[in-house]
């Protein structure tokens, strides 16, 4: 059985202004940018440098890639960067996501320790990647992002597709921050994404996912995977059928009025 719960919109903590936003976007690559990704990109820096971040009293940004093929040696590669840059936040972007031009500016302006979007698996049968701790599953309870959802929500795990992180995290945990791991309990490898929230757990800092911006993300394989690519649990088979072939509607909008429709039949 799925509980759904509301989900209340979190607003950032009021005016505040103790530190800049220098921020550096983190690419963590194997060698090929997708092309949409490449032009979202674009009009996120070009957001980003257009005008202030609400709460911050300047701002920077510095965008660098990690290349190679153990990708918790890139990620790692990347915080020890923006250390070295004396960087305020870290946007893990990886090279194969698309987002709206304002996703930076956005996750800033939450001022959580880390926020990220509940990005959608590349499967025909597809998953939301956040989750809540559960007593039945070792791999924790799937947190969906119903289209009625446009606030935080703290969550167990996550990946970091994208992913904000304010460096003082870095402070606080030690390395190694990524580390693959096996989990004999499912017989199966730990994600370096999810040792990283295990690590976090451990240090009592919370993680939280962005559930109006996770419906503008996509994520980039044979097509763009998106939400609206994830089977609800309350919608019927008639419903859903119907919900795959007006999927390719655009903005949030209409995918409200598309939940709305599917919730009534």
């Amino acid at each position: 059985m799925i509980l759904r719960r509301k989900v209340r919109p979190v607003m950032p903590e009021h005016l505040r202004r103790d530190k800049r936003a220098d921020v550096m976007i983190g690419i963590p690559s194997y060698g090929m940018w997708d092309a949409e990704f490449g032009m979202c990109l674009l009009g996120l820096v070009m957001d980003f440098l257009g005008g202030p971040v609400k709460g911050f009293e300047g701002q920077s940004l510095f965008v660098w890639k990690r290349e190679g093929t153990i990708l918790p040696a890139l990620r790692h590669a990347l915080v020890r960067k923006a250390q070295e840059r004396e960087c305020t936040h870290l946007l893990f972007l990886d090279s194969d996501q698309t987002f709206p031009p304002y996703a930076l500016r956005r996750l800033l302006e939450w001022h959580k320790p880390v926020v990220a979007c509940n990005v959608a698996t590349k499967a025909e049968e597809s998953y939301p990647t956040a989750r809540q701790k559960s007593g039945r599953d070792p791999k924790g309870r799937v947190v969906y992002t119903f289209p009625d959802y446009a606030g935080l929500e703290q969550v167990w795990r996550v990946g970091t597709g994208v992913m904000l992180v304010d460096m003082d995290v870095f402070a606080q945990v030690e390395p190694p921050w990524f580390n693959l791991k096996f989990r004999g309990g499912v017989d199966d490898y730990q994600g370096e994404d999810w040792t990283f929230c295990e690590k976090l757990e451990m240090h009592g800092i919370p993680i939280y996912v962005d559930h109006g911006l996770s419906w503008e993300v996509g994520h980039r394989g044979p097509r763009t995977y998106k939400l609206l690519d994830v089977r609800l649990p309350e919608i019927s088979d008639k419903a859903w059928e119907k919900l795959k072939e007006l999927k390719d509607a655009k903005g949030l909008s209409e995918v409200r009025e598309i939940w709305r429709a599917c919730e009534n039949n």
